[in-house]
């Protein structure tokens, strides 16, 4: 049997977990990694909407969805561990718990991964945080270690490849925190990272580590910002003359900026122009997340939602314009079109 699937993605590291779980060997199902931008031909018939994990039925028949390929493995190796249970009850609890932890507890925790990179955004996330801790507390069994007992069953191999993405996360963002050691969930999430499936195929991995080291990281485009010199330019003229010219030639973007001054000193300006309500506040929404993300602020004004003007510039320790100021208004640009 050959399954398809992508490295660091965790459905399918779900499908990868059944096998160990199950103790199914490499002789009676094998793994592919394939390029979903660039995928084998046969993965095409297989598949057609090209998602993975996808499981070869036949040479012209695929099944998709991690789910899906979990219950089919188990029962297609339905001699070895049940990892949905024994007998019907069993199964349509363990599918009702997978959908409630989904629901409940999962979503949280990954809004916090996938925020990581806006901090309005992941500001909003913390602050739900509480509330997969909350629900997992009451969706535990008590006194065992796990939903499948001692050992993971279906419900726990669905959420543990989640909860690896936030575990890293959280170790590298110290913002987000964990339940109180004392709580049913602390344990479990203990329980979890020292499994020794889950620490072989995800956690002990050293590319999976730095994967989602750069998922959480600041963009290459804030660190630009948060890097440039604080500086006052001296020759402004020529300075934004060159940040004109790249928009234009590198970006290709029709937006100019202008050099202006008031009783204070220089900044500079430029008027960006919507032809709708939605894009005057998608660019109301990103302008001030880049502002909160990359801790560095500006001056604007919205006319009649069909007009921004945002002006930038430097007040301490001395009014002016900086490389920081330019490279605000670099990034700013390329994301908000005339």
């Amino acid at each position: 049997m050959n399954i398809y699937t992508i490295p660091f993605c965790p459905f399918c590291f779900r499908v990868k977990l059944t096998t160990q779980i199950k103790n199914i060997s490499p002789s009676e199902v094998s793994f592919h990694e394939i390029e979903l931008k660039n995928p084998p031909e046969k993965f095409h018939k297989l598949n057609p909407n090209k998602t993975v994990p996808t499981v070869e039925i036949s040479s012209e028949q695929g099944l998709a969805e991690s789910l899906v390929i979990m219950e089919y493995l188990d029962e297609t190796f339905a001699s070895k561990y049940p990892i949905f249970g024994e007998n019907s009850t069993e199964k349509a609890l363990n599918k009702y718990l997978i959908e409630r932890v989904n629901n409940e507890v999962t979503g949280y925790l990954m809004a916090c991964f996938f925020s990581c990179q806006s901090k309005v955004k992941f500001t909003k996330a913390l602050d739900k945080l509480h509330l997969a801790y909350e629900n997992l507390e009451k969706l535990l069994p008590k006194n065992l270690v796990f939903f499948g007992g001692n050992q993971l069953n279906a419900v726990d191999i669905s959420f543990a490849p989640f909860y690896c993405y936030f575990f890293i996360a959280q170790k590298i963002r110290n913002e987000i925190f964990l339940p109180k050691k004392d709580t049913k969930s602390f344990k479990y999430f203990n329980a979890l990272i020292n499994d020794p499936h889950i620490k072989k195929l995800i956690l002990d991995n050293e590319l999976f580590n730095k994967h989602i080291e750069e998922c959480v990281s600041a963009k290459e485009e804030i660190q630009k910002i948060k890097n440039s010199s604080r500086a006052l330019i001296s020759d402004l003229h020529t300075a934004v003359e060159q940040l004109n010219h790249k928009l234009k030639t590198t970006y290709h973007k029709n937006i100019t900026w202008y050099l202006e001054s008031n009783t204070s000193g220089p900044y500079i300006i430029t008027h960006f122009k919507f032809s709708n309500y939605h894009q005057a506040l998608n660019a109301i929404e990103y302008l001030c997340d880049l502002q909160e993300t990359s801790d560095h602020h500006t001056n604007f004004r919205l006319d009649n939602f069909s007009e921004l003007a945002v002006e930038i510039c430097t007040h301490q320790p001395k009014w002016g314009v900086t490389e920081m100021d330019l490279a605000f208004a670099e990034v700013l640009s390329t994301h908000i079109s005339n």
